[in-house]
């Protein structure tokens, strides 16, 4: 059997291997029930063209067999297997995706995760990776992981309560095309303690900007009841093209934020703007891209970009990948680095991928490559930060880090100075750091960034910023950081 000892080599697409693996990823989401308690459901996509097909009834069907294991020790505590697969089909060509999931209940505790997958029409020995995770009940009002979702589901287990409950992106940048005019979200409130009536506001903001959207909010009124799943549909029509944060939150009768969540997603609608600027056109063939081969290595050359983008090109990158035309993606990959690095494209190119793989062996692993999580994101956009605080172990706080950069330079933006970046764990396992706050144009901004962090804390005035909570019990360095504490709070807060 092929061993493998984390998960990152599973989820880090290598571009320079050959596509003899099986392409596989996956995602994981905890949920709690008053009656259940804690289970998880894991997230299988594969793609069917890294597979062998066999011959089978005039056709030809490929399939990947997937079993999950939680274990103490040498003692198996919970385990699923799924076989996922195409079924009879003539057409092998085009990109054949597969999904499936587990929904698995396991004890709280921390275990240790091995996942053994087959191609069981392949030659190859079964691949076994391994992780760690801990199963936590929820001790205070919280929500499980804030997705969006697809408006149908693939088959009957993806339906959540009668919500299909399809993630429509494993990765962070969620995309919405012309045609794809609705926004549907779904996440579960849950109240363990005391139960209590809240609102959940929610509301769409320009990722420029910070401003919000005209009419692109509203709220949603919740029971006292100790459960309660939450999904909305937002119309997109009259959204222009551009990149978006969207922001979710729940508060109780007292205005106290409880929970929040907020989540990037790009939007083209040539309805409301005109095409995107093109980089397809007259751009020469960048001849040192041509040992990559294949549709799955060229998506990942072209989302690989992101950091380096501007806007437009983001838009128009998350289009083409979703369209898939190799012939495309050539040319936009080899467009971006003419036009990026006209006098050393190669040197660049290299130096930049050279870079994605560090990123990649640094963050990468559980449902994101390195490159795609916001630590990665911003290393590779600005570079690495000056200076770093890290404080994972803090009374009554999540896990979380403070990043500061005295200057701060980028391809797509404006030079600026002395900025910080401030990213919270608050998910059960791994290192699922997110973005909370930034003093950087351009980046998030939540002048209550304390509160994200505060493992039950409250805010009493939803309007004010953190540094007027400077006497609330946050968390023992919460208050007393070195790089804040080296200039001032407002000066984290502001732009």
């Amino acid at each position: 059997m092929n061993k493998r000892f984390t998960l990152l080599l599973l989820f880090c697409l290598s571009i320079s291997a050959l596509a003899k693996d099986p392409y596989l990823n996956l995602s994981a989401q905890q949920f709690w029930h008053p009656e259940s308690g804690p289970f998880l459901e894991v997230y299988y996509h594969a793609e069917g063209r890294s597979l062998v097909f066999a011959p089978r009834n005039g056709g030809f069907e490929c399939a990947l067999e997937i079993t999950t294991m939680f274990l103490d020790g040498d003692d198996v505590v919970a385990f699923d297997k799924v076989a996922l697969t195409t079924g009879v089909i003539t057409d092998t060509t085009g990109s054949i995706p597969l999904v499936g999931l587990s929904r698995i209940s396991v004890p709280e505790g921390t275990w240790k995760v091995q996942i053994i997958y087959e191609d069981l029409y392949g030659s190859m020995e079964p691949i076994e990776v391994e992780d760690s995770v801990t199963i936590a009940a929820p001790t205070q009002k919280t929500c499980s992981r804030f997705m969006f979702t697809e408006l149908d589901a693939p088959s009957e287990d993806w339906i959540r309560y009668g919500v299909p409950a399809f993630p429509r992106s494993l990765g962070r940048r969620a995309y919405y095309p012309t045609q794809d005019s609705i926004l549907q979200f779904y996440t579960e409130f849950y109240q363990p303690d005391s139960v209590e009536r809240h609102i959940a506001t929610f509301g769409i903001y320009n990722a420029t900007n910070g401003e919000m959207v005209d009419g692109m909010y509203g709220f949603i009124r919740l029971d006292a009841v100790p459960f309660q799943p939450i999904t909305k549909r937002i119309d997109l029509r009259q959204l222009p093209t551009g990149n978006y944060i969207f922001k979710f939150q729940i508060q109780d009768a007292r205005s106290t934020v409880v929970s929040r969540d907020s989540i990037f997603f790009g939007r083209n609608n040539q309805k409301m703007a005109a095409p995107l600027i093109s980089v397809l056109q007259n751009s020469a063939p960048a001849h040192f891209l041509d040992k990559f081969k294949g549709v799955e290595q060229w998506r990942f050359l072209a989302d690989c970009l992101f950091p380096i983008e501007d806007d437009l090109q983001r838009l128009q990158a998350a289009s083409l990948i979703e369209e898939g035309d190799t012939t495309k993606l050539k040319r936009f990959v080899s467009g971006f680095w003419n036009q990026h690095a006209p006098n050393n494209t190669e040197e660049a190119f290299v130096n930049y991928m050279t870079r994605v793989e560090l990123m990649n062996d640094a963050y990468g692993g559980g449902t994101f490559r390195g490159y795609q999580t916001d630590m990665g994101r911003v290393r590779l956009q600005y570079g690495d930060p000056s200076n770093i605080e890290e404080r994972a172990f803090d009374n009554n706080t999540y896990p979380y880090e403070i990043w500061q950069y005295n200057r701060l330079t980028a391809p797509n933006r404006a030079p600026q100075t002395n900025k910080v970046f401030i990213f919270v764990n608050r998910q059960i396992a791994g290192r699922d750091y997110r973005l909370i706050h930034s003093s950087a144009v351009g980046e998030p901004y939540d002048p209550q960034w304390k509160a994200q962090i505060a493992r039950g804390g409250t805010v009493t005035n939803p309007d004010a910023s953190s540094s007027q909570y400077n006497e609330d019990p946050f968390g023992s360095r919460l208050n007393n950081n070195t790089i804040i504490n080296g200039g001032t709070s407002n000066s984290v807060e502001r732009r």
